[in-house]
C-alpha cells in the first residue's frame, strides 16, 4: 500500500520518476502495485466494484 502510494504521488503530484524502485529479485525487472483476483489474474482498476464482503459483483 505504502509503495503504491509513494508512486502514485511521484506520478500525479511531483510529475516526476520516483527516486527508487521495487524490482523483482531473480529477473530485476520493475514491479508496479496493481489488483490481482484470487485466481490470479490481473484486474484493472475501471473493472473493480466495491461489494459487501460474500457477495459477488453485479453484472
Amino acid at each position: 500500500m505504502l509503495f503504491a502510494l509513494m508512486e502514485w504521488g511521484h506520478q500525479h503530484v511531483l510529475h516526476s520518476a520516483s527516486p527508487i524502485a521495487l524490482v523483482d529479485s531473480a529477473s530485476g525487472e520493475t514491479v508496479h502495485p496493481g489488483f490481482v483476483t484470487a485466481s490470479g489474474s490481473v484486474a484493472s482498476p475501471s473493472a473493480l466494484q466495491i461489494v459487501k464482503a460474500g457477495t459477488h459483483a453485479e453484472t
